[in-house]
């Protein structure tokens, strides 16, 4: 989780859209709601087990999409994005 948050860190001030997920691997998500609140509007989950992330950020984007492989993450990103935005993955 470090590394997502570094990541989030290091994107200037745009709109991120993040593709997360996979399995839950018993992650805390709390030490990053700050910093999604106030820059993620987007969350694609990508596999299976989401719930945790779902039920995390569902109050504080704007957005959460569901896919089940990654070229399905990567369409629902795009169409989802627009100049304004980053994709984070």
């Amino acid at each position: 989780m470090a590394a997502v948050w570094y990541a989030l860190e290091s994107i200037d001030d745009k709109p991120i859209i993040w593709v997360a997920g996979i399995a839950d691997k018993g992650n805390d998500y709390s030490m990053k709601m700050d910093l999604e609140k106030e820059r993620v509007k987007i969350i694609i989950c990508l596999g299976v087990d989401n719930l945790k992330i779902r039920q995390t950020f569902a109050a504080h984007v704007d957005m959460i999409l569901n896919t089940t492989s990654a070229s399905d993450a990567v369409n629902a990103a795009y169409k989802s994005a627009n100049a304004r935005c980053h994709l984070l993955y």
